[in-house]
């Protein structure tokens, strides 16, 4: 299953394997280059069936033109294999041809692959010809479908983690589509995409004894640790700063684990962040989608927690040259950073943690490269060594 859209996902793919379908999805292949793995390879060669969904950015990345070769070359050789093309938010017309957005994919590919963008337009044009699905009109036919089944019905609906106003347009676009009396719950870390609300809520981190209660669930299967464990659990409490995530994911970790190798895991924390919740965080960053943005997350990150938020825009404006005031009102509509009534900016720990942890995997050994020091004995260590030289 061959799939190439980074913001909305199609692919049913539990579906398939729940209809006892057994499914190979590509995205799930790590992509150190652009050749295909072995181990995808073998998976193309195998499939039966084998499903591309093509979508606006599909040619913008050579690994999936080297694929979908490969797909239709396995069923030119006669193998039984069919290949069911997906023609989702593009016209069918574009990839057979080349044009839209698939045009200026093979702009910037066509001198430096010449002989490659010959066998790419040659298995576009042959997958555009095949018979499959046009997906163009899917989400007005969804949003069609909602409103004729319940506007006449007193319904509750939660959207959970919304991140883009489209998500909000599709699934809850008017109140007329549902009946009178019924309520609309939006969970998202954008506090912009809630202007049309009428209530807004904000969640606060967890306090202390829910905290406790929550991570001794996952780590000891009881609402309160014995008291072997009590110091224990609580550094992880402080570390977690009242996060249910990290406070399961290092509830699961540490379960059926001995004193001992509580306190290494604990230690290791200090000097370390664990892995799972860096990654979990680091969505965050991700979803900032102007990198100026994130840099100035990043400075925040390492330079100016506690720092009052003008002394900090007179900083970054000298150093970005133009005034960051929309960027610090950004990160905090996405719930990156906090302002008190004196103006004192402040971040929470663990995303602290993970700004400083993009920042120190630019170069793991060699501080000297890191694009920004907030240590002060790695800024001693590296003026040394300058000074030195």
């Amino acid at each position: 299953m061959l799939e190439r859209n980074p913001q909305k996902r199609l692919t049913a793919h539990e579906l398939l394997f729940q209809a006892g379908v057994h499914t190979f999805l590509d995205e799930n292949e790590i992509r150190r280059g652009e050749e295909i793995s072995k181990h995808l390879l073998k998976a193309i060669q195998e499939s039966k069936i084998s499903i591309v969904i093509f979508s606006k950015g599909y040619a913008s990345t050579r690994w999936c033109l080297n694929e979908l070769v490969e797909i239709l070359e396995c069923k030119n050789r006669k193998t039984g294999q069919i290949v069911l093309p997906i023609f989702y938010d593009i016209d069918p017309s574009d990839v057979r041809k080349q044009t839209g957005s698939f045009a200026k994919a093979f702009d910037n590919n066509e001198e430096c692959f010449k002989e490659k963008v010959k066998e790419w337009r040659k298995a576009l044009e042959e997958a555009g010809n095949l018979s499959g699905w046009n997906l163009n009109d899917m989400e007005n036919r969804g949003m069609v479908l909602i409103k004729e089944r319940l506007c006449h019905k007193r319904v509750i609906v939660v959207v959970d983690d919304v991140a883009q106003q489209y998500q909000l347009n599709a699934l809850v676009g008017e109140r007329s589509w549902f009946g009178p009396g019924s309520r609309v719950i939006i969970t998202t870390k954008d506090e912009r995409l809630l202007l049309k609300v009428d209530k807004k809520f904000k969640v606060e981190e967890l306090k202390r004894d829910a905290s406790l209660q929550l991570f001794s669930w996952h780590a000891l299967r009881d609402n309160k640790p014995s008291k072997d464990y009590v110091e224990l659990s609580n550094d992880v409490v402080d570390y977690c700063g009242g996060i249910p995530l990290a406070l399961e994911v290092l509830g699961s970790s540490l379960s059926a684990k001995n004193k001992s190798r509580w306190k290494c895991v604990i230690d290791k924390l200090r000097i370390i962040p664990n892995h799972d919740i860096q990654e979990k965080l680091r969505i965050c960053f991700d979803k900032l989608d102007d990198h100026k943005l994130q840099k100035t997350f990043l400075d925040l990150a390492c330079f100016f927690i506690g720092r009052n938020k003008e002394y900090v825009s007179h900083v970054l404006e000298a150093r970005c040259g133009y005034n960051p005031e929309d960027d610090l009102g950004t990160l905090g509509e996405r719930s990156l950073i906090k302002v008190n009534a004196s103006g004192e900016i402040s971040m929470h720990n663990l995303l602290r943690d993970m700004g400083r942890e993009i920042i120190h995997k630019e170069s793991p050994d060699h501080p000297g490269k890191y694009s920004r020091i907030w240590q002060r004995e790695d800024a001693w260590n590296v003026l040394s060594k300058q000074m030195k030289s």
